[in-house]
């Protein structure tokens, strides 16, 4: 993938998170500018320094973006790597699927041997353009998803008037510990929690426990579990419900915040949608080249 294509993907995503901090303290951030654009000060001067300030104001802003969005897209990936794992794991137990069956077989070595085809990819540029394209959307979608939340709450956090009294002060507090509490638990090693987490492809042992707790082995009569059940078991699920409540607590009445509500619970889950119908894109691309790609590189 080219640098100046990356860093603009890391900028946007940092400008998003700049854009939720600046929506929550819009109101403080309004009166502090206003009471400091003609002052002799940094901003004062940035203001009244014309043009090339005003550029050089804006090279360090995104700069500092680029900086932010390379945090945040680490952060993301933590956020949703167990939803990742899921979809990964169902799509790699396709070829496993018994004929005639909604059962599969236990594998017996790695049914998704991720690096190893992405290293035969490397070996032919335009494949490699290809998956690095699919490897941006993924990141993009990835980060949207997990930030219009945020974006909602913060939203109506700067449309608040103080119609919404103390509810405004746990609304504010809410955002940045419902991610902070969900990081936290992602990073979790204790045994009730890491027996819920999706195991890699190539651990066969969790493997099998993982199918067998999904009801998806040829043993026994009971109808397997979709990946459905897998994923609403995630911790994101809660996240952004208590984010949709602390955001409804903002609406006081309104039908224009209650529309900002809506908006924003209906973008998660598309962007969400896109953004797993997108992985599981990539993953198609990595099986096929894998098994009808060129062996060697073209000349």
């Amino acid at each position: 993938m080219k640098t100046t294509e990356l860093f603009a993907e890391q900028v946007l995503i940092g400008l998003l998170v700049i854009l939720i901090i600046g929506l929550a303290f819009y109101h403080p951030l309004k009166a502090f500018y206003e009471q400091h654009q003609s002052s002799p000060g940094l901003l004062g001067q940035v203001v009244a320094g014309g043009f090339l300030a005003q550029i050089v104001a804006g090279g360090f802003l995104f700069g500092f973006a680029y900086l932010i969005g390379i945090v945040y897209d680490r952060i993301a990936d933590t956020l949703l790597q167990d939803l990742e794992s899921h979809g990964r794991l169902h799509f790699a137990f396709r070829p496993l699927k018994i004929k005639d069956s909604d059962k599969f077989v236990v594998p017996q070595n790695d049914p998704f041997e991720d690096g190893k085809y992405r290293i035969l990819v490397l070996g032919n540029s335009q494949a490699t353009d290809h998956m690095e394209y699919l490897r941006s959307r993924i990141r993009l979608t990835r980060a949207l998803a997990t930030l219009i939340p945020g974006i909602m709450v913060s939203l109506l956090l700067a449309a608040d008037d103080n119609r919404a009294g103390r509810w405004w002060y746990v609304a504010a507090a809410t955002l940045p510990v419902v991610y902070a509490a969900t990081l936290f638990m992602k990073g979790m090693k204790c045994k009730s929690v890491q027996k819920y987490r999706p195991p890699k492809t190539y651990d066969l042992k969790k493997l099998a426990e993982y199918m067998t707790r999904g009801r998806l082995l040829r043993e026994g009569p009971e109808r397997p579990r979709s990946v459905r059940w897998f994923v609403f078991q995630d911790e994101v699920w809660l996240a952004l419900f208590l984010l949709t409540v602390a955001a409804a607590k903002l609406i006081s009445g309104s039908y224009g915040r209650f529309s900002v509500l809506v908006a924003g619970v209906v973008l998660t889950v598309i962007v969400g949608w896109s953004w797993w119908r997108i992985c599981g894109t990539f993953y198609s691309f990595l099986r096929n080249y894998q098994q009808y790609g060129p062996t060697q590189p073209p000349v």
